[in-house]
């Protein structure tokens, strides 16, 4: 049995394979007015650009030289495209009742991901891996005569719909409350206007998220806004103040925020040469199956630059593991997804040495 896993183990170390946790990353849909060469190259760039956004999280990043250079000449990363209507591509989430009834022509382009992502290690930029946090969006609002809101499709649709645009143009997982029985009882209008970080967290647990973006917004009799945010992230509070006048830049600004701070915890910088040793020990691998998923995971986290098996028992595998980074940042990575879960308090063996431990349970 050892022999074969071996085997297996060569075998899936070859190849590496991907599995994205936010699709899309590598495709945009473009409206186009007609089939000229003009109009499908004005398409490859705009849709490039796009692609970029998601890729690293930010706006600023594309403003890079070589990056500029590559939106100039994008029909060179082009890998597929199809043609269709904007209500067969560009609609929001069905399941918040918004959609595309529009039938202009689009443009479906998917990029080559070898070559999208070989662009951004030349250039040193770093990569917001597929591997998503998710961030639960709790909101309330006080209109300009004392009503209280929660923000809800039913009540708030332009919120929820800017929401949405904005997760699909940064490829940042949204989360929105059930906003049933339970949630009134636990974080009602009152509650969520005092931001109290213990009631929110209460109220949040339920949905499991990564991180939790909490906020208030008074809109004065003079059509001001002003409100106070509060981002729940890594086992920390941030609060920050909020004043626009317009809705679109006043949510932008918050959601940029929390966008950059996940993105400098979770991004692969390529020009990082900081390495560290650890052994990845994991629990519960039943069968063979088991253990191919497992490789498979494995081979999605950005972060491992090498894994080699270095002890088998029983349900039970160790891997000497290379993290292109720090420890910390590679087990905020793993905790992202639900097929490992954190073991603490582990006993070492022996031929660990001085590596650090990461204890894991297989779940899929």
């Amino acid at each position: 049995m050892q022999r074969v896993l071996i085997f297996c183990c060569l075998l899936v170390l070859s190849g590496q394979s991907f599995s994205l946790q936010v699709e899309g990353l590598f495709s945009e849909s473009i409206v186009i007015l007609n089939d000229s060469e003009s109009e499908r190259s004005r398409a490859y760039s705009e849709a490039l650009r796009a692609v970029l956004i998601k890729l690293t999280g930010s706006e600023d990043a594309i403003r890079a030289p070589v990056l500029l250079r590559a939106l100039e000449s994008a029909g060179e990363y082009v890998d597929a495209v199809s043609y269709g209507t904007e209500a067969e591509t560009l609609r929001d989430s069905a399941s918040l009742g918004f959609k595309s009834e529009s039938n202009q022509r689009v443009l479906n382009i998917n990029f080559s991901r070898v070559l999208v992502e070989t662009l951004l290690l030349d250039a040193g930029i770093p990569i917001f891996d597929s591997n998503r946090p998710s961030v639960l969006l709790w909101m309330v609002v006080q209109e300009p005569n004392g009503e209280r809101n929660l923000i809800t499709p039913e009540l708030y649709p332009n919120f929820i719909s800017h929401f949405e645009s904005f997760s699909k143009k940064r490829g940042i997982p949204f989360i929105y409350p059930l906003f049933d029985f339970e949630d009134q009882k636990a974080l009602n209008e009152d509650k969520l206007w005092g931001l109290d970080a213990v009631t929110i967290e209460g109220a949040s647990e339920r949905y499991g998220p990564d991180s939790v973006l909490a906020g208030r917004l008074q809109i004065t009799p003079s059509a001001d806004l002003v409100g106070l945010w509060r981002f729940f992230f890594q086992n920390s509070v941030q609060s920050f103040d909020g004043l626009d006048t317009e809705i679109e830049s006043y949510l932008d600004a918050a959601l940029n925020r929390v966008t950059t701070e996940l993105v400098s915890y979770f991004a692969i910088n390529p020009l990082n040469n900081d390495f560290s040793l650890a052994t990845l020990r994991v629990d519960g691998i039943a069968n063979l199956e088991g253990y191919s998923s497992l490789l498979d995971y494995l081979n999605t986290l950005g972060l491992l630059n090498n894994f080699v098996l270095s002890e088998m028992e029983g349900g039970r595998l160790e891997f000497r593991v290379e993290i292109g980074g720090d420890l910390e940042q590679l087990v905020g990575l793993i905790a992202l997804d639900r097929d490992l879960k954190i073991i603490e308090n582990s006993e070492r063996s022996f031929s660990q040495g001085d590596f650090p431990l990461l204890h894991y349970r297989w779940t899929r």
